[in-house]
């Protein structure tokens, strides 16, 4: 199973629960196993992080394989100006 680590901003929307184990074969079937977990978590919560996955950053997460080892990082994005 990967394992989610979840932000803590993303945490007021899980009860607290800061990883999660699903059973999916890529990024975007994980994130969707995430939220159907958790229906109170916006989609934009997910959505809008990069993600980090057995601690690389991927550019392009959604079709990504993983690994049933897998740990997938939401890490929040910063903006530049």
């Amino acid at each position: 199973m990967a394992r989610l680590v979840l932000l803590p901003s993303q945490r007021t929307h899980t009860g607290g629960v800061g990883e999660v184990e699903v059973e999916a074969l890529d990024v975007r079937s994980a994130m969707a196993e995430l939220l159907r977990r958790f229906p109170a978590l916006p989609a934009t919560e997910v959505e809008g992080c990069n993600v980090a996955i057995d601690g690389e950053l991927v550019m392009s997460p959604f079709l990504e394989p993983l690994r049933a080892q897998s740990r997938v990082v939401f890490v929040q994005r910063i903006g530049a100006g």
